[in-house]
């Protein structure tokens, strides 16, 4: 058998000489690229970076270089991590922190709120559109930086919870057990998901997850996932 070509982590000075050629990052200053680089540093591969890269193209849904700061969890898990709901409000108050509103312009707005609640002839205002934060190409890699974790390292820990659940040693878990176990996640999953969840893990539908099932389910939880392997067992439906 012929051994496998080891994976070249890139270090500061590849780093650096990477994130300069890349579109999304022109423009930045030079102490913002040494902060990329010493959090990458060593740990990942230019296949890595390349993905990174795709990755945020595909989010990019509107070609604006930056993506809704509400799709970071699905965008993490669609590299196989598993982030929870309040691990991401933390890497987003991190990377795109709210910038606290000037005392003059609080007052402003307070003002002009007081003399439309005064005016009694005055038409209803047009409800105010919340705009969506965004997250640019620069605070995307900062937060895979600080939060992406080697697929080997989460591989073991998804291998140690299935062994956990599968206490009789039948290579395989109860649906039960699984509920239980997605819903001590903490605040990661909702009860709709969970069931979904458990809907595609169990393919033969006899309350059995295997090994298998399992690994995919818990490598595969952005939303986006789930619609496409639903989209690929109406097909096989069809063909029956």
């Amino acid at each position: 058998m012929s051994e496998k070509t080891p994976v070249v982590k890139l270090n500061k000075e590849t780093l650096e000489a990477s994130f300069l050629q890349i579109d999304y990052l022109k423009g930045l200053k030079k102490d913002q690229i040494s902060g990329l680089c010493k959090l990458f540093d060593g740990k990942i591969s230019s296949d890595d970076l390349e993905d990174f890269e795709k990755l945020f193209r595909s989010v990019d849904t509107e070609g604006t270089n930056q993506f809704p700061v509400t799709q970071l969890g699905n965008v993490l898990r669609m590299l196989q991590q598993l982030p929870t709901e309040s691990e991401i409000s933390q890497l987003i108050e991190t990377v795109n922190p709210k910038k606290p509103q000037p005392a003059q312009e609080k007052k402003a707005e307070t003002k002009k709120t007081d003399k439309k609640s005064d005016s009694k002839n005055s038409k209803a205002p047009a409800e105010e559109v919340e705009e969506v934060e965004k997250i640019d190409f620069f605070k995307y890699l900062l937060a895979l930086g600080l939060y992406v974790r080697d697929p080997h390292e989460i591989a073991d820990e998804v291998k140690k919870a299935f062994q956990i659940l599968d206490r009789n040693k039948q290579q395989y878990i109860m649906t039960a057990d699984l509920r239980d176990f997605l819903s001590k996640l903490g605040d990661c999953l909702t009860d709709e998901e969970i069931d979904e969840m458990i809907k595609l893990a169990d393919t033969e539908s006899n309350g059995q997850i295997r090994y298998e099932e399992f690994v995919d389910m818990m490598t595969n939880l952005s939303p986006d996932k789930k619609k496409g392997k639903k989209g690929k067992k109406k097909k096989g439906k069809k063909k029956k």
